[in-house]
């Protein structure tokens, strides 16, 4: 092939053509685990309440919240995956070979911000993840009114050894608990487990077994829903991840993750024949980019569950 800038185009195209097959191909939780929200700028500010809001009879005036007290910053971070093509490959005609790299740099690119809400989530007993009431999202004492006029903490951390009967009906029962800041109950409630691959058997046992292994009917049959994240496996941000699982309540329109997008996932290249790797390496560069943050919103819809504890 006579390399031109058509058929440096014709290249880009097919190897884009790839890359969006493998983007498509999966299906990414990240809508599914936070709110999606957009970004205009470098970063976003957050405010949230300690209670969820609700109507109330109108008698004198409108009685105004203020969340201006309660707010942290998610600053946007620039993210990329880049592959270095030889030109000697393109003269020759050989980018066949190449199309499964570009295909799997697709489906990779796509589950860009599962990958942060799994780190987010890893590291949320941290004093890298402090949330908008000025502790760490995972902690044992949440206050349960900033302004002091309700007394009490909230705690969504637990030490579970296992996944069973008793450590999943605490979990539904510790978040059912949870207080606002108006001393009343949240009304949260355990829609969701999450779980990585190693605990994915012992949590279908609890709730989607009909029987126990007693032979008792298992009343907790159906209490939540189960999901199942590979990238929990990874230790290298938690030492704990393998026997670490989440109770989550995702039925809101306000959920315990932030996926924040300023720069939706694209594919790029860089074939000017001036360029600096075109010159010195004898090569092209085509790669992925996306820029944006994973965060933390409300805690009191999710608890930690690990056998480390705090």
């Amino acid at each position: 092939m006579i390399i031109t800038p058509s058929s440096l185009d014709s290249t880009f195209v097919g190897f884009n053509t790839r890359f969006q097959q493998g983007f498509n191909s999966v299906q990414p939780m990240a809508s599914v685990l936070a709110m999606d929200v957009p970004s205009s700028g470098d970063s976003n500010v957050y405010a949230w309440l300690g209670k969820l809001l609700r109507m109330r009879e109108w008698i004198g005036p409108r009685q105004l919240q203020n969340i201006s007290a309660r707010s942290y910053t998610l600053q946007n971070k620039l993210f990329e995956m880049s592959l270095a093509v030889p030109r000697a490959k393109i003269a020759d005609d050989q980018l066949g070979t190449f199309g499964p790299l570009f295909q799997e740099m697709g489906a990779q690119t796509a589950l860009w911000m599962d990958d942060l809400l799994v780190k987010a989530l890893q590291r949320g007993n941290t004093s890298d993840a402090l949330g908008w009431d000025g502790k760490n999202f995972f902690a044992t004492d949440h206050p349960i009114d900033l302004d002091g006029r309700v007394s009490g903490t909230n705690a969504n951390i637990l030490t579970a050894a296992t996944i069973n009967e008793t450590t999943v009906d605490a979990a539904r029962v510790a978040m059912a608990n949870f207080k606002g800041e108006d001393g009343r109950p949240l009304g949260t409630k355990m829609t969701h487990i999450l779980v990585p691959p190693a605990l994915e058997l012992a949590a279908r046992k609890v709730v989607q077994a009909e029987y126990l292994a007693s032979g008792a009917t298992n009343v907790l049959n159906q209490a939540a829903q189960i999901i199942v994240l590979p990238q929990l496996s990874d230790t290298t941000n938690d030492a704990a991840s393998l026997s670490t699982w989440y109770a989550l309540d995702l039925s809101r329109v306000i959920k315990p993750l932030v996926s924040q997008v300023r720069e939706a996932p694209d594919f790029v290249s860089r074939t000017d024949p001036a360029s600096d790797p075109k010159f010195n390496r004898d090569e092209y560069e085509f790669g992925s980019q996306a820029r944006g943050a994973a965060g933390y919103g409300v805690y009191f819809c999710a608890i930690r569950n690990s056998t480390a504890g705090t």
